[in-house]
């Protein structure tokens, strides 16, 4: 599972349990009417209460937005090319001649693929075909695998190691 996966699903539960939190609280105080006229009498004695509270949140949606904004951009891809100095590459770009060499070596599935960049400069890539597809045979990964390679050798000079994933959805 990617990092960017991980962390979302991390995000979610945060929000999850926020939520549940909050609901639980207010279920609470229709079921404890002691509590209820304590919580108003705070609201109505100290207004400040609110302020913080909308601030605190305010912080955290802020915070998760900027990091979703951080996860999220463009990822490039350094190549070294020999006489010349170091390219970048967008990761969409290497995604489009993959999706298009898939799509042109198996017509008759869908095919869509993600690309991303993990630690050391290594490329990851997740290839998703349909569950009816008929294309486990014996070595067809490897062949797979060794056809790609040739792809982004040949297209873009990359001859490092890439991580390939194929996914049956």
């Amino acid at each position: 599972m990617r990092a960017i996966n991980i962390l979302i699903s991390a995000v979610h539960l945060v929000i999850l349990l926020f939520v549940v939190f909050v609901g639980v609280f207010f279920v609470s105080l229709f079921y404890a009417s002691n509590y209820l006229n304590y919580f108003i009498d705070i609201l109505s004695n100290k207004p400040q209460v609110l302020l913080t509270l909308g601030i605190i949140i305010l912080s955290f949606s802020l915070l998760l937005f900027l990091l979703f904004y951080v996860m999220h951009k463009n990822q490039y891809l350094k190549i070294k090319m020999k006489p010349f100095q170091k390219v970048s590459i967008d990761t969409n770009v290497i995604r489009s001649y993959i999706e298009d060499f898939l799509k042109n070596s198996y017509p008759k599935n869908n095919v869509n693929c993600l690309v991303s960049m993990i630690p050391d400069n290594k490329l990851e890539i997740i290839a998703n075909f349909d569950k009816g597809a008929s294309l486990i045979k014996k070595d067809f990964l490897l062949h797979l695998e060794l056809q790609i390679g040739k792809l982004l050798s040949d297209q873009l000079n990359y001859h490092s190691e890439f991580i390939f994933t194929l996914n049956m959805k």
